[in-house]
């Protein structure tokens, strides 16, 4: 199934999925697909690589914690 919606992107940059009733309860695999950006240049980005790595390190414990 192919749920596909256009959104605002809140400045607290949260984003609240509601799964259609016919959708069973219990374990599915989703994905997030963003096929419009903000311009290279409006788009922070890190002082460096260290910074980059230690984001995305906090990032995959919180995922992995939080799936379990």
């Amino acid at each position: 199934m192919t749920i596909e919606q256009t959104i605002e992107i809140p400045e607290n940059h949260r984003v609240f999925v509601n799964i259609p009733p016919q959708i069973p309860a219990g374990k599915a695999r989703i994905a997030i697909n963003i096929f419009e950006c903000a311009e290279e240049a409006d788009i922070e980005a890190f002082r460096d690589e260290e910074e980059a790595t230690e984001f995305a390190t906090r990032l995959s414990k919180r995922l992995i914690n939080e799936t379990w």
